[in-house]
């Protein structure tokens, strides 16, 4: 029987965009987020908001084509 020690370690990080900019964005799901940096990184943003989304892609380091 195979156990959790039997899955393979993740070599590079899953890339994961973000739907939704606004406040919980930006002060909870990015924050925690990037306290998984060894698991998952994020690689977009979307929102409708164009400050919002400009705000949550500055926030994670994020280039303007990521937006």
């Amino acid at each position: 029987m195979s156990g959790p020690s039997s899955v393979p370690p993740i070599v590079e990080p899953l890339g994961i965009g973000i739907i939704g900019c606004g406040n919980i964005a930006q002060r909870m799901h990015l924050p925690a987020w990037q306290a998984l940096s060894h698991l998952v990184r994020v690689v977009a943003v979307a929102d409708p908001n164009a400050e919002a989304r400009e705000r949550l892609r500055q926030l994670a380091g994020l280039g303007e084509a990521d937006a």
